[in-house]
């Protein structure tokens, strides 16, 4: 191996931190692990936080000074330092497609197997069985399009191991301890080779150790395997002992989005304007991505005759896109593209010259980051409150629902101070990073900023303007109306007996 590119702090059981280590591994890169650290101390002190501004673990200080945390991010900047290893593609399209599957495993996999976890554990409170198993059904549902894929496929993208193989590898190690019993397994042999297939790879078997399958799946924390004890295993916030994670796709949110399937050319022209959304979450990512396409001149045409939950339920759709879910991309060429962060990412790809990636890896890192940072901190707490206001998460759950916006005001502040000395996230442009993260915020002003909320984020409100006021992007996001007060629950009204 090569010299070391840098420090990781993580602790041994945390499977984002063995994704890693994977990925340098595999790029053939020496990466230190941090020594001394003690979880929920190390980073609390001033001088963690003033490398990490996030408190959490993952964090890499490489030796040239670029200091990193979300482990997406982490990942793909490890895996971009040796191009030769092929972990993020061999080409512009397989790099799409490699994003696509690695942020269909964070947001699809991951996500379901944390609200298992966190019920398993007793950290979710109260338990509330409709929620615990229809995460067990969303993630069978999830493994089976993975399943269909690797039909045909022993890799997720093209004919070697990429960082979305090791990505989805890393994240099966839980779906693995939770639900994938016997009958699962059998039902399931493709995503049991592709497992094996790559936590047996000679460079990576250390890493990942020796994986054991249940018997039956885990109910109780006694049923839950040893190794997976700890609550370091998953992703740790530097001000409390858990982690509450968005039970994201509990309810078929999608039932109430008005949008539409989007295709694109390259040629230079305006962006054409979609009709008004009546959901938040679709209008984020309508906006995310009409943005980007407008920034950099190119025009996106809109998909015709699109009737939700009709369309996207048809064998074409699902034949072109397999998770039957929009925003979805379908490219001149015959690209195609599920996954909003994966299509926002190759469109910003396409025009170098408008800087949405970034000037250096430093930058793009950090940009990177920024964008995980915005989706999984702010995006998915926004998701949270909006499903209980509208009655779509079932039971409502007061604690969860202030915990949640606790964590919301977390993701501000720590937005709020990096914007206190800036003008943008990364750089002195525009970039994918400022796109992402005012799109997220057009459901945070709808929810919760109130006008002390935009007193105490000043930089936030600051920042917002001067990305949707910006002339080329002019149509695309809302109008900016100031809520008076936060919104809220309102249980329904008994009925009368």
């Amino acid at each position: 191996m090569s010299k070391s590119i840098g420090t990781l702090w993580t602790v041994p059981q945390q499977l984002e931190g063995k994704r890693i280590r994977a990925v340098a591994a595999w790029a053939d890169l020496e990466l230190e692990l941090g020594t001394g650290y003690t979880h929920f101390e190390t980073n609390r002190t001033p001088e963690f936080e003033a490398k990490f501004s996030s408190g959490k673990i993952p964090a890499l200080e490489t030796k040239d000074g670029l200091k990193l945390f979300e482990s997406t991010a982490i990942a793909r900047y490890v895996a971009s330092l040796n191009p030769s290893a092929g972990l993020l593609g061999s080409n512009a399209k397989e790099a799409a497609l490699v994003d696509q599957w690695v942020s269909f495993s964070v947001n699809h996999v991951a996500q379901h197997n944390a609200v298992i976890n966190q019920f398993i554990r007793g950290v979710l409170k109260p338990y509330v069985k409709a929620l615990d198993t229809n995460s067990r059904e969303r993630l069978i549902q999830h493994l089976a399009i993975i399943e269909k894929h690797l039909q045909t496929q022993t890799f997720l993208v093209g004919h070697r191991i990429t960082l979305a193989d090791i990505t989805l590898a890393s994240i099966l190690i839980r779906s693995f301890a939770l639900v994938l019993d016997p009958e699962t397994r059998k039902s399931h042999p493709n995503v049991v080779r592709h497992f094996e297939t790559v936590i047996n790879q000679p460079k990576l078997k250390d890493i990942f150790g020796q994986v054991e399958y249940i018997d039956k799946q885990a109910h109780t924390l006694k049923s839950f395997r040893n190794s997976e004890s700890s609550p370091l295993t998953s992703t740790g916030s530097s001000h409390h002992n858990y982690t509450v994670y968005t039970p994201l796709n509990y309810v078929p949110f999608e039932k109430h989005w008005n949008a539409v399937d989007g295709s694109s050319s390259t040629r230079r022209h305006p962006s054409k304007l979609l009709s008004p959304s009546s959901s938040l979450s679709i209008l984020t990512r309508q906006a995310q991505i009409r943005a980007l396409a407008a920034w950099s001149g190119l025009e996106l045409s809109i998909g015709e005759g699109y009737t939700h939950y009709e369309t996207n339920r048809t064998p074409a759709f699902e034949e072109k896109f397999p998770n039957g879910k929009i925003p979805a991309f379908e490219g001149k060429d015959g690209l195609r593209l599920f996954e909003s962060i994966a299509i926002s990412r190759y469109i910003s790809s396409l025009v170098p010259e408008a800087g949405l990636l970034g000037k250096t890896p430093k930058e793009a890192a950090l940009i990177n980051q920024w964008v995980a940072f915005a989706t999984n901190n702010i995006g998915n707490h926004n998701l949270t409150i909006s499903l209980f206001i509208r009655g779509l998460l079932k039971p409502y759950v007061k604690g969860l629902d202030i915990e949640t916006r606790k964590r919301l005001f977390r993701g501000l502040e720590t937005i709020d101070n990096h914007l206190s000395i800036r003008t943008f996230f990364v750089g002195e442009g525009i970039t994918l990073a400022d796109i992402t993260v005012a799109s997220v915020l057009i459901c945070s002003f709808s929810l919760v900023f109130d006008p002390d909320t935009r007193k105490k984020y000043a930089n936030v409100v600051r920042f917002y303007k001067t990305i949707i006021n910006q002339p080329k992007l002019e149509g695309i996001f809302p109008e900016l109306v100031y809520l008076e007060k936060q919104e809220q629950y309102v249980a329904p009204k008994k009925e009368d007996k």
